[in-house]
């Protein structure tokens, strides 16, 4: 695994940050990110990870170039990965340059700018940080890695790289060679956090299959099969299925999706691929986010939407965020004044709305809701509200709503436990939970989640009543 090393790159970046702390205070860039994984082009066992991210041209200044009939803006993009305890680990950079004919362009507000930073990772959990600095105006933005799980790709048996979600992929002739967003001669405009307008209609997908059982000479195909669920889990659209004849022992998976009648809201697209020679199959999800267009709600509608940050204390600020922030980050804003943690919070949800632009962010108000919830079912008791504090208040906060919850006794001792189920955390994760007390205060024994605690002696204990089968080791 590289170490980090002092590049030209980094040092302009050092550079960078030097004349923006100078410079007067301004509104951060909003910066979309996201990471997809790849197989390891050298075959080496580690992952080629892609950060792709997004930003809107109109936040950057444009400058008029010397004896030139065009302006300039100048960007400039780190990504900064760490292990858990924040030691570094790798970097990665680039400085680009976007230009306009006419300055007037420049305020236009549906412009965005695509990259991509990558590197070659060993699997395990990490940190990362990738910030965008406009070199004129010295602002900048970040946005926050607070976990990567890097799983390993599957190299003995059929397997499915993450799903890239894209505005637009366009053909590129391989005589163009191939640019910076450019994969497998697919240019590729990527939407990083699976964010789409109602107005979009389509959405256009891109993923690599590996370990075909593939043989020269002999035709022979594979199944891709494509489905998205809604936010309930149940069956919304099936795109059908489609056989492709195997190029060799991997294949390019690209396509287009109709989306135009799509209501806003959350979905799970899902992608099958099966090998009809080795029989195997495997499958990546990706979630959809579609938001209304601009200007779909009525403008009394928009004044009157309160948001939970408007009449929560700094208690209760500092409660919900304890679990949803890194710890370095939640270090910092214990240290800072009461205004401080205000600022802090507000922007910290501001960066995390999945519908920029309208008057309702998603997030706070699930994050919010998890947070009553867990106040009120899980608190030691009536009233102490301490619910967000105990186990599963913690797990409700840190990973969200489960996709399944069973209720269970231990036949021998009577004693009840639960088995949280999420799908699509780090491919499929559960947590244990008993209540060997039996007054309601379930503790977390055993879970297959990265980072949480692993019992083996549990699982021993659970012999015969073990959560749902694809689960057990």
């Amino acid at each position: 695994m590289c170490k980090i090393t002092f590049s030209k790159f980094t040092l302009l970046f050092a550079l960078l940050m030097l004349f923006a702390s100078g410079s007067v205070s301004a509104q951060p860039l909003s910066v979309q990110a996201g990471v997809t994984l790849f197989a390891d082009p050298q075959g080496e066992g580690r992952v080629y990870v892609e950060f792709p991210f997004t930003i809107n041209r109109s936040q950057f200044l444009f400058e008029k170039m010397e004896n030139e009939e065009w302006y300039r803006a100048a960007i400039y993009a780190q990504m900064i990965l760490t292990d858990t305890l924040e030691n570094p680990v790798d970097t990665a950079s680039t400085f680009f340059y976007t230009r306009l004919g006419d300055s007037a362009e420049a305020g236009r507000k549906d412009i965005k700018l695509f990259n991509k930073l990558s590197m070659l990772i060993e699997p395990g959990a990490y940190k990362g940080k990738l910030t965008v600095i406009d070199a004129a105006s010295k602002r900048e933005g970040s946005f926050l890695f607070s976990r990567l799980e890097i799983d390993p790709i599957e190299e003995d048996h059929l397997a499915l790289s993450n799903i890239e979600l894209a505005y637009r992929i366009n053909v590129v002739d391989s005589a163009q060679g191939q640019g910076r967003l450019t994969k497998n001669n697919r240019e590729i405009l990527t939407s990083p956090m699976g964010i789409f307008s109602e107005s979009d209609s389509s959405i256009f997908i891109y993923a690599e299959l590996y370990n075909l059982e593939y043989r020269e000479g002999l035709q022979d195909s594979f199944n891709i099969s494509i489905q998205s669920y809604d936010d309930r889990g149940e069956l919304h659209y099936d795109f059908g299925s489609i056989n492709l004849d195997k190029p060799g022992s991997s294949a390019v998976i690209s396509n287009v999706l109709d989306v135009k009648d799509w209501e806003p809201g959350k979905y799970d697209l899902r992608v099958t691929a099966t090998d009809y020679g080795s029989g195997e199959s495997d499958y990546e999800t990706r979630r959809i986010v579609i938001y209304p267009k601009t200007g779909a709600l009525a403008t009394a509608a928009s004044y009157q939407y309160n948001s939970p940050l408007d009449t929560a204390s700094i208690e209760t600020m500092t409660n919900v965020i304890k679990y949803i922030v890194t710890a370095n980050d939640y270090v910092i804003f214990q240290s800072l004044t009461e205004t401080g943690k205000i600022r802090f919070v507000k922007q910290f949800f501001a960066d995390k709305d999945p519908t920029p632009g309208t008057p309702r962010n998603e997030y706070l108000e699930d994050v919010f809701q998890r947070y009553a919830y867990a106040n009120k079912n899980y608190s030691t008791l009536v009233g102490a509200n301490d619910g967000w504090r105990r186990d599963r208040g913690r797990v409700l906060m840190q990973y969200g709503v489960p996709d399944k919850i069973d209720d269970k006794t231990m036949p021998s001792s009577f004693i009840p436990w639960q088995v949280w189920y999420y799908y699509q955390l780090q491919g499929g994760v559960y947590f244990v939970f008993l209540d060997e007390e039996s007054w309601g205060d379930y503790r977390l024994v055993h879970s297959t989640a990265s980072g949480e605690v692993y019992n083996v002696l549990w699982e021993q204990r659970m012999k015969g009543i073990s959560p749902e089968e694809g689960f057990n080791e």
